[in-house]
């Protein structure tokens, strides 16, 4: 139920993450603890920007059952906390 439909097909896929700057080192997944399940993620890009190495957000989503429980707070959370341990500016 995400709300921008995703219907690409997997190369497409590869291309749009490719041309937005997909950085996988700095992308993270939520797992269920039971199954190991993905139940979140955010994948990030790393450019620099006016002058400054800076990092976005380039798709983010929760399943519907793990909304609201502080999983995407977390992901971005650990996101700056490495970006910052590794001289990201913004």
């Amino acid at each position: 139920d995400y709300q921008v439909k995703v219907g690409l097909p997997l190369a497409a896929f590869q291309t749009m993450l490719q041309r937005r700057g997909y950085i996988p080192e700095i992308s993270w997944g939520a797992f269920q603890e039971q199954n190991s399940n993905l139940v979140g993620f955010v994948l990030n890009g790393l450019r620099t920007w006016n002058g400054q190495l800076t990092a976005y957000d380039i798709l983010t989503g929760i399943t519907h059952a793990y909304r609201k429980q502080g999983i995407t707070k977390e992901i971005l959370s650990s996101t700056r906390a490495l970006l910052t341990k590794n001289n990201g500016e913004q």
